[in-house]
């Protein structure tokens, strides 16, 4: 009935079967293909279950990557401030000693 209309105002003839199955078909493909995605036809369960299980093993592993780097960068924090006060410890020694000039000098 449309087609009939499409054709009365264009001044067309009816357009073909095939011409209306190609595009009915494609839209028809389209809308499978979508339904198929969202219900996960395409992707099974058990292989997204499987990425999912690989991905919180990568995660985990980058959490003990960063849990053990955190630890060394601690660790390093505590060497260099034992470092710092032995500094100041050998500051204030050779500031108390005496300062000597040489004689004969001015």
């Amino acid at each position: 009935m449309l087609a009939v209309a499409f054709a009365a105002t264009t001044g067309e003839g009816i357009p073909s079967v095939w011409n209306l199955s190609l595009l009915g078909g494609l839209v028809g493909l389209l809308v499978f293909i979508s339904i198929s995605v969202m219900r996960g036809w395409f992707i099974p369960s058990r292989t997204h279950e499987r990425e999912l299980a690989q991905e919180r093993k990568r995660a985990d592993e980058w959490k003990a990557v960063a849990d053990e780097r955190k630890k060394t960068i601690n660790s390093l924090i505590v060497q260099n401030t034992a470092m710092l006060e032995a500094t100041k410890t050998t500051v204030s020694v050779v500031q108390s000693l005496p300062v000597s000039t040489p004689e004969g000098g001015s």
